[in-house]
């Protein structure tokens, strides 16, 4: 009877002991769902395409996570978990000391050159500089006398619209990245010998589909990004990435010093880098961006990343010497 007893006791017991486990447990998660589960992402991308991100990456990992945008960083008002932005940003941002030590892996060699080399960040895809071309324009001329840059200075006439470099800090570092491999001489003399031909310095993005699309201009100097989502049978242009190579803007991610969800924005950098479903979101929101994958960089690409003009006063001089010479001046 004693020993049934003393059973009966030790099964309550051990049945407390497990209930108490489960609800602490019970209790940690919903604790960590009310203070965790939100991701505050600092970001300059467009808001359709990181809500469409943000929405494939919940259907994906099946985690409940709310990725929130901001496009501001407040200090105490806003504190961000994660930085999703162009290199540029990026390298200020970790040069400042912000920005955790990432041991996510790297993919390829291509992604490395393309990441910063403290690991600060790890980039995720990138934006190429193309020359637009009218397809008339380019049966007539002749298409394969327009692939490298050096083909343009050769034309008898030519009507090119060109994204002015002092309209955006992105415009200010894609000029970085002509001066880092060109020279900085020689690219203020390539643009001041271009410039005859150019009818548009472009301040926004939908001005080159505009003027191509009308006719009133024969090329374009801008990003694949801005005329991706035109780029179908119906639109009179074709792309070009020049052979020599081409300015890019890098995108990449890093994770904030400090962040109470630094496991959450690990998980979000980890799939933006691995998942084939980054590249399709891309595709279906026809950004344009190229992604870092394998089996699409097998071979490295001449991409110009701007090296030479890293900080805000360097790259500020060379924008101010372009506008001066180039832009509203002659070239001397």
């Amino acid at each position: 009877m004693f020993d049934s007893l003393r059973t009966k006791k030790l099964y309550i017991l051990f049945a407390v002991v497990i209930l108490s486990v489960g609800l602490y447990f019970s209790f940690r998660d919903i604790q960590r769902s009310s203070t965790h589960r939100e991701l505050v992402v600092y970001s300059n991308l467009h808001t359709h395409f990181f809500n469409a991100l943000a929405d494939a990456f919940t259907k994906d990992t099946k985690i409940n996570l709310k990725i929130r945008k901001i496009t501001e960083l407040n200090g105490k008002d806003i504190q961000a978990d994660l930085i999703l932005t162009n290199s540029l940003v990026l390298d200020e941002i970790a040069d400042a000391g912000s920005l955790e030590t990432l041991d996510i892996p790297i993919q390829n060699a291509l992604q490395e050159k393309l990441s910063s080399p403290q690991k600060h960040w790890i980039s995720i895809f990138y934006d190429p500089v193309v020359l637009v071309i009218n397809r008339e324009y380019g049966r007539k001329y002749g298409q394969t006398h327009l692939t490298k840059w050096d083909d343009l200075l050769h034309l008898k006439k030519a009507k090119i619209v060109v994204d002015n470099f002092n309209s955006s800090i992105v415009q200010n570092d894609i000029l970085g990245c002509f001066a880092s491999n060109m020279g900085e001489k020689e690219t203020l003399k390539y643009f001041s010998q271009l410039n005859k031909f150019v009818v548009q310095y472009a301040k926004f993005p939908f001005t080159p589909v505009r003027m191509i699309a009308s006719e009133e201009a024969d090329m374009a100097i801008t990003l694949r990004s801005s005329l991706y989502e035109f780029s179908d049978n119906s639109f009179p242009a074709y792309f070009v990435e020049p052979e020599e190579g081409t300015p890019v803007v890098v995108y990449g991610a890093g994770i904030f010093k400090g962040s109470d969800s630094s496991l959450e924005a690990k998980e979000f950098i980890n799939w933006l880098v691995n998942s084939f479903s980054v590249k399709n979101v891309a595709l279906q929101e026809e950004t344009g961006y190229r992604f870092l994958n394998k089996k699409e960089n097998s071979k490295d690409r001449n991409l110009w990343l701007n090296y030479a003009y890293k900080d805000k006063a360097s790259l500020d001089k060379l924008v101010l010497k372009w506008y001066g010479k180039v832009r509203f001046g002659k070239y001397k």
